[in-house]
This record gives structure tokens, C-alpha cells and sequence, in this order.
């Protein structure tokens, strides 16, 4: 960013937002880049930056070659396949999961250390046992003596004890920056060096504070951090200043500090290895929420442990609060898990878009295609091309019905068991409902395609044993739904078929037991689920339901009537029932004329509205079903069950190869509706023309990269900045930066609380016309995340000159915090600087060059103690 040294180096160290900057605006040094090396590209898995490494690889030229380096990537593969098909190149992939210095895990739990993960990756449950034991002991022990086992000084003591064992330096990682300080005072009365190491720190920190102000060296974090050194003690975190930070690092690295305090960040991007890690908890807040700490994440922090040809084997120690110990399911997952998959965050900007729409070579819509997000369907579609061929070929040689009828009969019929589906889905939310309308003893007709294939087109007679769980569970899975259910009259041949299919049904669960009638009637006793039931009936059959379902034997392999038999009498009731239902009438759909269907109003008693609706549909998809004729029709029953298998066949092909062009087109991905909406916006907003050209707004639009390009660029041709005298243009510039909330408001002048107001008023008319075009946000809420006036008193008193130690008491942010603000403003002032030459304003391009330099002195840029 602000930091430039030797740019013409062969070998340039810079981060993925300064590269992609640079890939926008085609700059020449891209043509002489052979190799990229990605660091750490499980960072692609970051939510606010993960999208910015994907925009890197995609738009890397093809001559670019590429590294990329990680401890914790589970679908190496996965990734490997995106990255070669989006730059059309081989992607080799080395790796190993041996480490070269293997880890020892442990829990502190009662003054003591408990091993749980050995050096082979072992996981030894004794050690919780142990640790359970050992609190159980000191339990009694501190009743009989009236003494509790817990004390205040559990950190000096696990330091004390690790010191013993040799296993210091030690870092102590903990999920809070105010955490890390308050730790650090536990150890106050530990002194971890000797004289000639406290002159060294004291030489060193010296010497590294000398190139801030005399007023600045005197600032309580400084003094701290050269108190805290001496004894041998670090903390390192976000809220620190850069430059101390880097006095911490250098000084453990040399080791003159022997216990670090720090934050997750230390793991990241610091490349300094320890004895020992230890864990204060395994919960985090991950800026949403808390939660507990991913397998991933544990091992990325746990890796710093073991220094490579100083240690055997590293120690990672999990701090146990309050010593419970942790649930042994919970860590070993956490200790063995599978490390978290790698994922697209990949999302649409308008600063991404504005930038695509003024590349030649790329298109916005191929490059949301590229994304690792389209990974999938990408890698899907050659083979989905292939069976959309085949599958069209197929339907083409498919002999057609003889019946033209056939297809729009069978799809009128499916709206009404989807209908009939919904319906009986309705009953069974109701627990009372359902044992009323679908208690035992309910004739229903069902169609049971896998037990009974006959039955798609003829539906059978079946009455309810049980439906059990509750009424939310009757259809899950396989169903416990059970019915005893007739088979239809059938040829031989069809008989020896549908007895391979109960075989197979029975073997899996699906069918209990079944039966032939001394008569030669099969049936069964099935599961069923809301799909197969056709219509529910009024008749109710007086059968002992709980008997018929208990095994017994029966005679003649379930005869019936006889009264000493459940299964056959139920069986003998159906039947007869069924006989009467035949008599006179025409057939429809689903009926038997003696079977007469349930109203929802006068039978169910059901008084909701939209069930009643529903009933109502089904009813005239019915009576259109009915109008056909098909029931009546005069073709042979063979004829006419081969005019429907045909039918149906072709049906299927022809849903297949919907399913798959749905998936080979554009309309499958959501993003690219998403594109619209967001070229919509622009085009209102006048930064994009109605050729989708990229206008002067627009244009002025791609130049601002630190904040939010939209309401920037708003500002601007409102000239609310030409109103803001420098101080005040670096403050109201820092509402867009800062991204934090306090509890300190702050003091503004009359100029300034103006044109606070007028940035929050632009920033809620955007928010307007992004949930006008069809974007999920609430507009209130876009423009409070958009606007944090929380550090504009403490920029504006800095651009005035005032010292930093001053401005710090302004707020209740961290020093560091306020450094990062200042550096991240100073590059929001040099974007508004370039959009003035954009537009070409002298005036504004002067002003914001002014207020560059306004911001950019004493300690906040002072120079890193790596390259200076």
C-alpha cells in the first residue's frame, strides 16, 4: 500500500489487493511477472478477503505460473481442478501429513498436565479420565480441609511448571485483545530473565523508539511493552502499534521473550515457531458470534509449536478455565477433525464490476462462470453434455404411444396426486388430525409403485394399521405409516414379478409380511408414505389394527375369515369391501364408486381456509382428468397399458433432459440475476450507459478501492468535500474507513456535523435504490454499517497537528486501532485524489494531495523495523 521499496526488484512482496489493483489497471509490471507465490491460500476461505484471491487467480495473465502454500486445505484435489481448468494448465500437487517436528497435546487442568493426542496421533482417553479423577480428588480433599483447588495464580503456576520441564519460549494464544493484557498481568511477579538479557531488551527497544518524537516514547503502551519485555514477557495483538508490535516479534525471536501473549493473527502471518503453544479456551467470536474453534483453525495456531532442529517433538497444552474438563467428543474433533473445506466467497462488487466492464478481453458473466463458486457445475458439464446427447438420441428411437392421449393424460393425473400429496401432508401437521382422519381402520386407495408396479396405473384398496411416532413423523424415511394393503388381480406373469419385488422389500425393511388368500388374493402389510395414498375414504373397518400386526401364525399361509385369525379377518373385510365398492358406477381416477372420498368440511371437519382451497383444486384437476376418458377408453387393457408404459418412458426422458439444459444454462446461476440487478443500479446511478459502457461517474467509481466506491463517488459530484476545509475532509473521509463502534461520541464542529449528515442521508439513499432493484438489504441498516463516526474528532484533531498521545485520550479505541484507521484514510485520500484528476479538479486533486500529507507523520508511519 503506502510502503514502496525497490518496486524494480526481481522479487516483490506485496498483498493480493495491491496485485489486484494493479491486474485492473494493466500495469506494466504485470507483463514481467513469470511466477506468483499465494501464501497461506486457505485464506481464500476468508469472508471479506477470500473473494479477493479468487479475483487474482482468475485474472492472473496465462503466463503466469503459480505457487501456492498451506498447512490446512482438506480438498486439495478440488481446488487443484478449479485452479487448472480456470488457467487451462496442469496444477501438480505436493504434499504430506507427516510432520518434521511431530506434537504432544495435553490439557492444564488442576495444576497438572494431562496427555491426550501423542506424537502419532494417538488419542488417549485416559487422560480425560485422569483429569476427572484428579478433580474428584481435590473435590474431597478441599471439603475435608476447608480449602478451595482452584486459586488466581493457575497461570504462574502452568509457566512455573513448563519452565521446569525446559519447555519454554511459550505462546499463549487468546481470542481477545483485553484478554491478552489481563493475562499479562497475572505473570506480574514472574521475572523470566537475567541481567545481560534485560540490557539487551532494554538496548533494543531503545534504540527501536528513537525514530518516534521524544513525546510519543513516553506513551503507556510503549512503556508497557518495555516493562513487560525485561521479565521476559510479550503481548502481541491487533490493538498494539505496528512498531512495537515488531519490537515483540524481533525480541521472541531472539529469544529475550519467553512467554508471548497473542491473538489468532500471531499464527498467520508471523513465521516464528515456539516450544510450546497453549490454547486459553477453544472458543472464539468470529465477528458474528461465538463459537468453538475449527479443526483448522486449531492446527494453523497449534503448528507454531516444535521448531525444526532445536525440539523432538512440540507441546500444545489446552488451558482448561475453571479446570472443567472439556467434553471428550468435542476435542477429539477438534484435536483429529478434517480440516475446514476450502469454499468460494467469492461475491459481486460494484467496484469489481465497474472494473470488468471496462475489460476487453473478459466479460462480467464469464467471469462469474470462471469463479471457484461454478467449480462444480463446471466440472459437471462435459459429462452432462454427453448424457443430454444420449438422452436426446434415446427419446428420438423411443417408439411413440399409439395413444396420443397417453402423455397428457399421465401429466394431468400427476397434478392431482400433487394436489392429493399436499393435502394429506396438511392432515398429518395436525397430531389430532391425523389420528381422526388416519386412525387405524381407514380404507384408503394407494398406489405403491415399488412393492406393486401394476398399481401406477390401478390403484388398490388398503386400510390404516398404525401410524407411528407422532403425525410429523408418520412419513419419514421409509415411513412408519403401515397399511394392509390387496394386490390387484393380476396374470401369472405379472404375479411371479411382483413377488421378486416384495422379496427384495422384505429383505429391506420396506414390507412386514404378506400373504395369499385360500382363494389365490395376495396382500401385504406395507409402510407407506403422503405420496402413496390417492384418496382417503369414509368407510371405516372394525379390525383388531395392533393384532394384524403382530407375527402369528396363519393358516393356509394367511387364509382368512374363521374369526381365530387377525390378518385374515382384516384381509376378508377389504375384500368384501372392495366387492361392494365395484358394483355399478364408472371408474375415475383413483375410485371405486362404493369407496365415497371424505369432504374436508363435512366429514374431516377441517375449517382452515387454505386446505379447503387446496381440496378445491384437486377436485377440478380431477374433473378434468375425469373428462378424459381415459378409464372408458375402448383399447384392450394390454393396448392400453402399453400405450401408457410408453408414455411414461418418454416423459421421464423428456424431464431428464430439462433437468440437464436447466443445468447447462445461464439461468442456473443465481449470481448472474444478481449481475442484473446490480448493472441496474449502476445504469440509474448514471455510472454505466445503456450498452453497459462505463461512464465518468463510473470511471471515477474505479479509482476508489478503500472504501465504499458508491457513496465516495457521491460525495463527489455533490461536491460536499469542496465545502471541508482539510481537517475536515481527512474526518468525514474516516466515517467510510473506521469500521469499529464506541461508546465515545464524538465533538464535532458545525461544518463537520453537517456533512456528517449529508453522508448519512447519500449513504440511505443507496441503500434505498439497492432494495428498489431487487438487492436483500435493509436500507437503515446499509447506511449504519456504512457510516462509524466513532474516530472523526480523533482524525480531525490529528490532520489539526495535535500530538498522538493527545488523541488517543479522545477515544476508548486501542492505539492500534487508531493507526490502522489513519493508514487505511491516507489511502482513501489518495483514490479521492485520483477520481479528481479523473474528472479533472484541479482544485479537489490539490486538496486531497494536501490532506495526504496532513495525516502522514510521526508515529503512525513510522518506518518498519524489517526494512529500515
Amino acid at each position: 500500500g503506502d510502503v514502496s521499496i525497490n518496486p524494480d526488484g526481481t522479487c516483490l512482496i506485496l498483498t493480493t489487493e495491491i496485485l489486484r489493483s494493479m491486474l485492473y489497471r494493466g500495469a506494466d509490471l504485470i507483463r514481467d511477472i513469470e511466477w506468483v507465490i499465494f501464501d497461506e491460500v486457505h485464506y481464500i476461505n476468508d469472508r471479506e478477503r477470500g473473494v479477493v484471491w479468487e479475483e487474482v487467480i482468475m485474472m492472473l495473465p496465462d503466463h503466469v505460473s503459480i505457487v501456492m502454500l498451506s498447512a490446512t486445505v482438506p480438498n486439495t484435489f478440488e481446488f487443484a481442478d478449479w485452479v487448472g481448468r480456470t488457467k487451462k494448465k496442469p496444477v501438480y500437487v505436493v504434499s504430506t501429513y507427516k510432520r518434521p517436528v511431530p506434537l504432544q497435546h495435553y490439557l492444564w487442568c488442576h495444576n497438572k498436565m494431562f496427555k491426550i493426542l501423542d506424537a502419532d496421533g494417538n488419542f488417549r482417553t485416559e487422560g480425560f479420565r485422569q483429569a476427572r479423577l484428579e478433580g474428584k480428588k481435590l473435590e474431597r480433599d478441599s471439603k475435608k480441609h476447608g480449602q478451595s483447588g482452584a486459586g488466581r495464580g493457575r497461570w504462574f503456576k502452568l509457566v512455573q511448571y513448563l519452565m521446569k520441564l525446559s519447555l519454554l519460549p511459550l505462546v499463549v494464544f487468546s481470542f481477545s485483545k483485553k484478554l491478552c493484557e489481563e493475562l499479562s498481568y497475572t505473570l506480574s511477579g514472574l521475572d523470566l530473565n537475567d541481567h545481560k538479557d534485560k540490557g539487551l531488551v532494554y538496548g533494543f527497544v531503545d534504540r527501536s523508539v528513537k525514530r518516534l518524537q521524544e513525546v510519543d516514547r513516553r506513551l503507556p503502551q510503549v512503556r508497557r511493552v518495555r516493562s513487560l519485555a525485561a521479565r521476559g514477557i510479550g503481548v502481541h495483538h491487533a490493538g498494539m502499534l505496528p512498531l512495537l508490535k515488531e519490537v515483540v516479534e524481533m525480541l521472541f525471536s531472539r529469544g529475550l521473550i519467553k512467554v508471548l501473549f497473542a491473538t489468532e493473527t500471531f499464527a498467520m502471518g508471523v513465521n516464528m515457531p515456539t516450544r510450546t503453544v497453549v490454547f486459553n479456551g477453544t472458543r472464539k467470536h468470529d465477528g458474528t458470534q461465538f463459537r468453538d474453534l475449527l479443526p483448522s483453525e486449531y492446527t494453523q495456531m497449534a503448528g507454531r509449536a516444535g521448531r525444526r532442529g532445536l525440539d523432538s517433538f512440540g507441546v500444545v497444552v489446552v488451558f482448561c478455565r475453571n479446570d472443567e474438563v472439556p467434553a471428550e467428543n468435542g476435542a477429539r474433533q477438534l484435536l483429529t477433525g478434517k480440516a475446514t473445506r476450502l469454499q468460494s466467497r467469492f461475491r459481486l462488487t460494484f467496484n469489481m464490476l465497474l472494473n470488468l466492464l471496462r475489460q476487453e478481453d473478459l466479460t462480467v458473466r464469464d467471469f462469474v462462470r470462471r469463479s471457484f463458486a461454478e467449480a462444480p457445475a463446471r466440472r459437471a458439464a462435459p459429462r452432462q453434455r454427453l448424457a443430454l446427447a444420449s438422452a436426446s438420441e434415446y427419446l428420438e428411437a423411443l417408439p411413440l404411444a399409439a395413444c396420443q392421449g397417453a402423455k397428457e393424460y399421465l401429466a394431468a393425473r400427476e397434478r392431482v396426486e400433487s394436489f392429493m400429496q399436499k393435502e394429506v401432508s396438511a392432515i398429518l401437521r395436525s397430531q389430532a388430525l391425523a389420528s381422526r382422519i388416519l386412525g387405524p381402520g381407514r380404507v384408503i386407495i394407494c398406489s405403491l409403485p415399488l412393492l406393486l408396479p401394476e398399481t401406477r396405473d390401478i390403484p388398490v384398496p388398503a386400510v390404516v394399521l398404525r401410524t407411528g411416532g407422532g403425525a410429523r413423523e408418520a412419513f419419514r424415511g421409509g415411513g412408519s405409516m403401515y397399511i394392509l394393503v390387496l394386490h390387484p388381480e393380476i396374470s401369472p406373469k405379472d404375479a411371479k414379478n411382483t413377488k421378486k419385488q416384495t422379496e427384495s422389500l422384505l429383505s429391506e425393511g420396506g414390507v412386514l409380511r404378506q400373504g395369499v388368500t385360500k382363494l389365490g388374493r395376495s396382500w401385504s402389510i406395507a409402510a407407506a408414505r403422503a405420496e402413496h395414498i390417492i384418496r382417503i375414504c369414509k368407510q371405516r373397518l372394525r379390525i383388531e389394527a395392533e393384532s394384524v400386526m403382530k407375527p402369528h401364525r396363519s393358516r393356509s399361509g394367511g387364509g382368512w375369515g374363521g374369526g381365530g385369525d387377525p390378518v385374515g379377518d382384516a384381509v376378508a373385510l377389504l375384500i368384501n369391501a372392495e366387492k361392494k365398492a365395484k358394483k355399478g358406477g364408472s371408474k375415475v381416477w383413483g375410485g371405486y364408486p362404493g369407496f365415497v372420498e371424505m369432504h374436508p368440511q363435512k366429514d374431516m371437519k377441517i375449517k382452515d381456509l387454505s386446505f379447503i382451497e387446496l381440496h378445491r383444486a384437486r377436485r377440478h384437476a380431477q374433473a378434468s382428468l375425469n373428462d378424459m376418458g381415459c378409464f372408458g377408453c375402448n383399447c384392450e387393457s394390454s393396448s392400453r397399458k402399453t400405450n401408457l408404459e410408453k408414455a411414461r418412458a418418454a416423459m421421464a426422458l423428456e424431464r431428464r433432459i430439462s433437468r440437464l439444459k436447466s443445468a447447462l444454462s445461464d439461468d442456473r446461476v443465481a449470481m448472474l440475476g444478481e449481475l442484473d440487478q446490480r448493472v441496474a443500479i449502476l445504469q440509474a446511478l448514471d455510472y454505466v450507459g445503456p450498452t453497459r459502457e462505463v461512464l465518468l461517474k463510473g470511471r471515477v467509481a474505479c479509482e476508489i478501492g478503500t472504501c465504499d466506491c458508491l457513496i465516495v463517488t457521491e460525495l463527489i459530484f455533490e461536491n460536499v468535500l469542496d465545502d471541508l476545509d482539510g481537517p475536515e475532509a481527512v474526518a468525514l473521509l474516516s466515517a467510510l474507513v473506521f469500521k469499529r463502534r464506541t461508546d465515545v461520541e464524538p465533538q464535532l464542529n458545525g461544518p463537520l456535523t453537517r456533512a456528517l449528515k449529508r453522508l448519512n442521508e447519500v449513504a440511505l439513499a443507496i441503500g434505498n435504490l439497492l432494495l428498489k432493484n431487487g438487492l436483500d438489504v435493509i436500507p437503515q441498516q446499509f447506511a449504519r454499517d456504512s457510516v462509524h463516526d466513532g474516530l472523526m474528532q480523533v482524525t480531525y484533531e490529528w490532520a489539526k497537528g495535535t500530538p498522538f498521545y493527545q488523541i488517543c485520550e479522545l477515544t476508548d479505541q486501542p492505539e492500534g486501532s487508531i493507526v490502522r484507521c489513519i493508514l487505511h484514510l491516507h489511502g482513501a485520500l489518495k483514490d479521492v485524489r485520483n477520481a479528481a484528476r479523473v474528472i479533472g479538479d484541479p482544485k479537489l486533486y490539490q486538496s486531497m494531495e494536501a490532506c495526504a500529507e496532513l495525516i502522514k507523520r510521526d508515529i503512525v508511519f513510522a518506518a518498519s523495523l524489517y526494512v529500515a
